[in-house]
This record gives C-alpha cells, structure tokens and sequence, in this order.
C-alpha cells in the first residue's frame, strides 16, 4: 500500500542530496553531469519509439543514471501485528570508454557516487512519511545481481557502461487493524464500519 511512496522518498532524498554531483559526460557542453534519477527502469530514448523521429536519437545519453527498484517484498502476520520487508536495489550507471585509463576513471566515479547513495540512505531511518524504517546494512556489489533483470529496467540498450548495485532492506511493523482503517479510509468507508 505505501511501498511506492517508499520509492518515492528514495527518489527525492537522492535528488537532493546529489543535486550538486558531477559527474564526467563529455556529450554536455560543460563537460559535467548531475545524474539523472528513475524510479523502476530507463526512459526510453527519444526517437526510440514507433513513429518518432530518429534523427539526433544517438547522442542522448541516460548517463549518469540511478535507477531505485524493488526487487523484492515479504509479508508477515503473528497475531495483530503484520510485517512487511521491501528490498530496494539503487542501481548507478555510468558510459565506460574501453581504453583502461578510462575504465579506471569510471570505477572511481561509479563507487564515489555509490558511496554517496550508501551514506544518504544511512542517514535517515524514517522513511515514506515514517511508514517505513531502515535499519539494515546496505550491501553492493558491482555489476547486476541475477535479482535484477536488465532488459526490465532498460540497460539492455545501453552497454557499454559500468553499473554498481546497492541493496538494502526496508522494514513496516503495524497493526492489522491500523491496515483495515488505511485501506476503508482510502475507498470511502467509515472507520466506525470497521468494528
């Protein structure tokens, strides 16, 4: 019910906090890029899509990106009281030249950026309105994990890049009958219907 809000907070905590990152991108005038944040998946690339036009289509460039995923939930109940665990992977890409210097350069820039992402999830444990609290380690591992497919989240079009994964849980304690209020409240009902 407020997983997407979850989501959500991710995405504007991580906007904020990088709004000021740049990182390489020599397709920009400037030579700097802040990355660039999705919930779910890449945007397609203009031009992509039936009927558009294509021309100009292959400079525009995702990268950088941060892409926030659910890879997985878990729901529990013990009497009146429920759980929920979301698992959220927090993607980050970036282009990688092929000559080694540039690769070296990429992997320093992907786990600064990661490292940056790893320090603002740890530092807030409320989370999506306090409906959710985060309380567990954030792992990463470089490259996608077989939990994440890259054709659902659109990396399949964007090779060659450099993608680093960070993934942690999230975690919802409530009681049963907070959920039936949430939900009648939602869909009309009266919360005095619920006794």
């Amino acid at each position: 019910m407020r997983t997407f809000l979850l989501l959500e907070g991710i995405e504007q905590r991580l906007k904020e906090a990088l709004k000021d990152w740049k990182m390489d991108d020599p397709s920009e005038p400037s030579g700097f890029k802040t990355p660039q944040i999705y919930i779910g998946q890449l945007p397609p690339r203009k031009g992509s899509r039936p009927g558009e036009h294509q021309k100009g289509s292959q400079n525009q460039s995702h990268y950088p990106y941060v892409i926030i995923v659910l890879t997985d939930g878990e729901g529990k109940a013990t009497g009146s009281m429920r759980e929920s665990f979301v698992s959220i992977g927090i993607i980050s890409g970036i282009h990688v030249e092929e000559s080694r210097d540039d690769y070296r350069h990429g992997v320093e820039s992907i786990l600064n950026l990661n490292d940056k992402i790893i320090t603002t999830i740890n530092d807030y444990r409320l989370w999506a309105d306090n409906y959710y609290e985060h309380t567990q380690p954030v792992n990463y591992s470089l490259g996608l994990p077989q939990s994440i497919d890259p054709y659902s989240t659109g990396l399949q079009a964007e090779a060659p890049y450099f993608a680093v994964v960070a993934q942690t849980k999230f975690e919802r304690k409530y009681q049963a009958a907070q959920l039936d209020t949430a939900i009648n409240h939602q869909i009309g009902i009266p919360s005095w219907s619920n006794n």
